[in-house]
């Protein structure tokens, strides 16, 4: 079965109910993003960026659009369970914007906070000014989106605005009855000198079989920071596929951490342009998988001019016969004078079973620049076990107390407090077992 059965309708484009369906630009730009996705086809191991991770699973399913009614399902006793604060936030259920759990009041009144389908009937020259004209038509994955476009939200902060507000953006899937598939186009723009801090959840609810394959475009002014949090808790009914374009301009701040928990395939693409001086970009995540689940980390990260710094860390632990994957590549432009790049990634293999698959990559330009990569993979040190087993602590708890030192180094970057604990309380939750000294590990922070 190929990709084209698994998803039927998408040869129906253009007689599809999506947002957006009588503006002639967005159907030129849909049509030809099918275009480009039918002559390439789903991507092969026999690419050099796929060559770890088969898509086979959604061959195998044949996947519908999520219509409303599959949306209507009770979560208000689910919703609070992984929300860490009151502030603004827009809910999706499979897809489908939900306004009665969503809370869009508090906003400042130069932020724009709305699901993508609102924006494209009472704005759709916004979007079609900022929605990046050069999208990568090497990139099925992005087109598949570009083309299917159904859902997602639109973030504008206008320049010098600060706040301190936490705004949510929550993706609940898994209650549909049939496997439906979800393709969110999400875009986030900065203005100069604004500060904000944003976080997405992925939560699997139910049992049910669903695809999301979303793309977001992440724009940052000049001087202006965001701190960008993904949390993914999908069920292994789910597959999830996430990619974002992060485009920086001078001195502008870009701080991003996602935890990968759920899923039975996960990928997580992140393709940044450093295109100002100044810029600063930190790339951070965990994950912590088992079972089968696969988890792919890609990175690709651009510093196009003189001046600009990255940190890349990702600490991964795998257990049973879990897949995890990391590429990471450092690209140096020529005249990229004074770049000051560090990739590292670290997997701790907790069964002979488990396995992980490391490419980091540098590709340098220039001369006077300060670049490193390292990766590394190993099981957990017998003599620290055995030392903390000789002080009373039983096996179990002294392991967890091992993995949960070992990720620390990756969630000290999260320099949001209440976030940290969020993610704190789900590696703690995700390990085997109860972790009797939670509440310890997290007062030493």
């Amino acid at each position: 079965m190929s990709m084209i059965s698994a998803l039927p309708f998408i040869v129906d484009l253009d007689k599809e109910s999506l947002p957006g369906k009588n503006l002639e630009w967005l159907s030129q730009r849909r049509l030809s993003a099918l275009d480009s996705f039918l002559e390439l086809g789903l991507p092969t191991r026999n690419w050099e960026d796929w060559k770890y991770t088969r898509l086979q699973p959604l061959e195998n399913t044949t996947y519908r659009r999520a219509v409303h009614s599959d949306s209507t399902y009770n979560i208000d006793n689910t919703l609070p369970i992984f929300s860490v604060s009151s502030g603004p936030r827009l809910v999706f259920v499979e897809g489908i914007f939900r306004p009665d759990l969503s809370k869009l009041d508090g906003l400042p009144d130069t932020v724009t906070l709305l699901p993508l389908s609102e924006v494209l009937r009472k704005n759709p020259n916004f979007l079609k000014d900022a929605m990046a004209p050069d999208l990568e038509r090497k990139k099925p994955m992005f087109v598949l989106t570009e083309a299917l476009m159904d859902s997602g939200f639109v973030f504008h902060a206008r320049e010098n605005l600060e706040t301190e507000l936490l705004i949510e953006i929550v993706h609940m899937g898994g209650g549909a009855k049939e496997p439906v598939a979800l393709f969110p186009r999400n875009l986030i723009i900065i203005e100069d000198n604004a500060k904000i801090t944003l976080i997405e959840y992925f939560k699997g609810n139910g049992r049910g079989t669903y695809l999301a394959n979303a793309l977001t475009d992440v724009k940052l002014g000049k001087e202006a920071t965001l701190k960008h949090y993904k949390i993914q808790e999908e069920i292994v009914s789910g597959a999830l596929i996430s990619s974002s374009r992060v485009f920086l301009q001078e001195r502008a701040n870009y701080e991003s951490f996602k935890l990968g928990l759920g899923a039975l395939l996960s990928r997580d693409e992140s393709y940044v342009q450093l295109l100002g001086e100044g810029a600063h970009c930190e790339l951070r995540g965990a994950f912590i998988n088992r079972g089968s689940q696969h988890h792919d980390i890609t990175t690709c990260v651009e510093h196009s001019v003189p001046g600009t710094k990255l940190t890349e860390l990702f600490k991964g632990v795998l257990e049973d016969e879990a897949r995890g994957v990391f590429q990471g590549k450092i690209i140096v432009k020529e005249g990229a004078q004074k770049t000051d790049a560090e990739m590292t990634t670290k997997t701790l293999l907790l069964s002979e079973g488990a396995e992980i698959n490391a490419k980091p990559e540098l590709e340098i330009y220039a001369d006077d620049v300060k670049c490193s990569h390292g990766a590394a993979s190993g099981q957990l040190d017998e003599a620290g076990i055995f030392y903390l087993r000789s002080r009373g602590i039983p096996e179990p708890l002294a392991k967890n107390l091992l993995v949960q030192s070992f990720i620390q180094e990756a969630i000290d970057g999260v320099t949001e407090n209440s976030v940290k604990t969020a993610i704190m309380d789900r590696v703690l939750h995700a390990l085997p077992g109860n972790c009797y000294l939670a509440h310890e590990w997290r007062d030493e922070q």
